[in-house]
């Protein structure tokens, strides 16, 4: 970091004794060291993690996220959405956001976690001692998604998912920013387990087979049954929404919607692309 971060951590451990700093060495760049070497360091039972540009929707985020712990579970993931701002680029990042967390938690629920979003997730020290692979070791992120995916289907997993849980950050504001951003979150999802890689591939063809299936039957000519089965699927959307974040302004998208998923439904075939590139080597 050159924005002096390192002083104004030193100064603040002189006023909080309990605050131990870790500084990293020079050869090992990225978030992936950095991970390690913290959760290496930490002492307590329970480490809680999340990003520097992150931000607490409310006071009681941690004892929000720690609480399924002291019930016996070892991983804990909650939502982590974008904060809002103006452009389309910010709606459509908030809206893929929300399909993520839907993913993920609905194979958490069944005890089959796949990923996580590491700005928020809790888990216990001893299962922390089950570290990346060696043969990750060319990657420079991912340590979240592959650690839950890993170890997250023999230990017991909990969703926490209101909103006095959740972690805020900003959205990229580029599409620069966000095509770096996708190409690193999605470099790991080659070396998910076989299960994992297969949900996601039956979910991608999903997305095309509806897409397709919708520009089949409007070129058809019948354009009112596609309206009326895209409609159907806005509903159970809007339902989605309702029970998951009703409460979160970052999920709420309005007269966007319709735009949004049309948009994701396009988008969702590219993202392929990025998993085929040769992982990133420096955080960008």
């Amino acid at each position: 970091s050159t924005d002096e971060t390192s002083d104004i951590l030193r100064h603040i451990k002189e006023k909080h004794q309990n605050v131990h700093l870790e500084f990293m060495p020079y050869d090992r760049p990225g978030k992936r060291a950095a991970l390690q070497i913290g959760i290496d360091a930490a002492q307590g039972p329970i480490i809680l993690l999340t990003d520097a540009d992150c931000k607490p929707q409310s006071p009681q985020w941690i004892s929000q996220m720690v609480a399924p712990m002291h019930k016996g579970s070892d991983l804990v993931l909650g939502a982590a959405p974008f904060a809002v701002s103006n452009g389309l680029l910010n709606a459509f990042s908030r809206w893929e956001n929300f399909v993520t967390l839907q993913l993920f938690t609905a194979e958490a629920v069944r005890q089959s976690p796949f990923m996580a979003l590491g700005r928020n997730m809790a888990l216990s020290k001893k299962v922390s001692s089950l570290s990346m692979e060696e043969s990750d070791g060319d990657l420079i992120g991912g340590d979240d998604d592959l650690f839950v995916n890993r170890i997250g289907k023999t230990h017991t997993t909990s969703i926490v998912l209101n909103s006095a849980a959740h972690m805020v950050s900003p959205a990229k504001k580029t599409l620069r920013d966000f095509y770096h951003q996708k190409k690193r979150h999605v470099s790991t999802s080659s070396r998910y387990q076989l299960a994992d890689q297969i949900f996601l591939f039956v979910f991608a063809s999903s997305t095309w087979i509806q897409l397709l299936g919708l520009m089949a039957i409007t070129v058809l000519g019948f354009w009112k049954l596609a309206l009326c089965l895209y409609l159907f699927r806005l509903l159970g959307i809007a339902l989605r929404i309702n029970l998951l974040a009703s409460d979160q302004p970052a999920f709420r998208f309005g007269w966007k919607l319709p735009l949004l998923d049309f948009a994701y439904l396009l988008y969702y075939p590219f993202l392929t692309l990025f998993m085929l590139q040769k992982p990133p080597t420096k955080w960008k």
